[in-house]
């Protein structure tokens, strides 16, 4: 008996609108999730646009594209320009910001967005949001059969495939359904309108007062009766600091009072200050503990200098009475008043920088040397300046002598030197021993060898 060979079975065609056999989708990352470099193009329109998020969508090329991802397509078509911040897309979606950032990473990395500018954070500015340019992909164009003509991001649509004109009407009514629907929002009951005449009487359909309030004497008319007040929403108070917080806080503060400290990095600062803060001091009271000392006119490093400063800070002044009276003295002494003066002079200066005001101030004078001596070859009077030597900084008094007339004429001082001055000075010098015992203690433990009997 002959054996029948089965016939092959007829391969079935791709649906329209589907990638070409062979063809998988690539992930967009990094650079070329850029506008100068992206193989998308533009989308000409928000329902274009839509339509290859629709596409997007059915054809699972992103395992986290999804309906929400749809909802946050839909709020990006709305802007002109496209630079939504992630704190408007969280209120405005109801999602956490890691969900609102996983999505536009899904729509970047699918070819749908691309970046014109790219948002961040700086210090002492503001927050900027990224820009992103609405494109839609090339495999959308190969899979639908579009036709496009020019190169780069700006090509435009020229004609489409017959076998994918059908694919597009239908992604072009999806599009259009998702631009058009409005986000929920709570339906209003209002009184029904009656229409003809009733039996009931207005007064009769109103409800009775209640009997405890007619008890206590209230008169309540039937046809007024009060509306029940809404509920109020209790008032947010601010969350109390925990110690890392306290720390930054207290660093910022630094940062902005200390001058030699302008510029230093804050997270740096509360690190070094972390043994003051957790002790419970405020910013006053180590300004006034770094003013027992001069500061040097330039300091190279702040942050080493800062750390230097307050080496045993917290043993000398260990209690808040001590440094309430040292934060009195120090207001009361003409050393910091000077450097606070110093402090609003530098910042309230508006001139060039010392470099530039130097270059400026000899190029003038070798212009004017320029002009005398051709004002003398000719023969005329000679009009610039007498002399254009810079007059020398001022002769500061003795450090000591200005002490001496601090102590005498300013009662904070008085009260410092003949009170607290010798007192913090063996403190300072007491913990500082100390430290320096405790460290050698350490040293000389670490270096004795452990025998086998002891781990026994």
């Amino acid at each position: 008996m002959n054996q029948e060979t089965p016939r092959p079975r007829p391969a079935h065609p791709a649906p329209a609108g589907a990638l070409p056999p062979g063809r998988a989708h690539r992930t967009i990352c990094g650079a070329a999730q850029w506008l100068s470099a992206t193989t998308s193009r533009i989308a000409g329109d928000a329902h274009s646009w839509m339509q290859a998020v629709h596409w997007v969508l059915e054809a699972a090329l992103h395992p986290r594209f999804c309906a929400t991802t749809l909802r946050v397509a839909r709020v990006l078509a709305e802007l002109n320009p496209c630079r939504p911040g992630v704190a408007y897309l969280m209120r405005r979606l109801q999602l956490g910001e890691r969900m609102v950032q996983y999505h536009l990473a899904a729509l970047r990395e699918t070819g749908l967005l691309a970046y014109i500018a790219k948002g961040g954070r700086q210090r002492g500015r503001p927050a900027t949001a990224s820009e992103f340019a609405r494109v839609i992909p090339r495999e959308f164009d190969e899979a639908l059969g579009l036709r496009t003509k020019g190169c780069g991001p700006g090509r435009r649509v020229v004609g489409i495939a017959e076998a994918g004109r059908r694919r597009i009407a239908a992604l072009a009514r999806k599009a259009s359904s998702t631009l058009r629907r409005t986000p929920h929002r709570p339906r209003r009951h209002c009184t029904p309108m009656r229409v003809g005449n009733s039996g009931l009487s207005s007064a009769d359909r109103n409800p009775s007062p209640s009997e405890a309030r007619l008890a206590r004497g209230h008169h309540i008319s039937p046809r007024t009766t009060p509306a029940p007040k809404p509920p109020t929403k209790p008032k947010r108070t601010a969350k109390p600091l925990n110690a890392v917080g306290r720390r930054f806080k207290l660093a910022a503060e630094l940062v902005r009072l200390v001058p030699w400290l302008h510029g230093a990095a804050v997270p740096r600062v509360a690190w070094l200050a972390r043994e003051v803060s957790d002790a419970g001091w405020t910013a006053q009271e180590v300004v006034a503990w770094l003013n027992l000392l001069d500061a040097p006119a330039s300091v190279q490093r702040p942050a080493a200098f800062l750390a230097h400063r307050l080496r045993g800070a917290t043993a000398v002044w260990p209690t808040a009475a001590q440094r309430s009276l040292a934060v009195e003295a120090d207001r009361d002494s003409r050393r910091s008043a000077a450097a606070r003066h110093r402090c609003y002079d530098h910042q309230g200066a508006e001139g060039p920088p010392p470099r530039l005001a130097k270059a400026l101030h000899e190029g003038l004078r070798t212009g004017l040397a320029a002009y005398s001596a051709r004002q003398a070859a000719l023969g005329l009077d000679d009009l610039s300046p007498v002399s254009l030597e810079p007059a020398g900084p001022p002769t500061p008094p003795h450090t000591a002598e200005a002490r001496h007339v601090a102590v005498a004429t300013t009662p904070g001082w008085d009260h410092y030197a003949h009170t607290l001055r010798d007192g913090l000075r063996s403190a300072l010098r007491a913990a500082r021993t100390q430290r320096a015992g405790t460290q050698h203690r350490r040293r000389a433990r670490r270096a004795v060898p452990v025998t086998a009997d002891q781990w026994s």
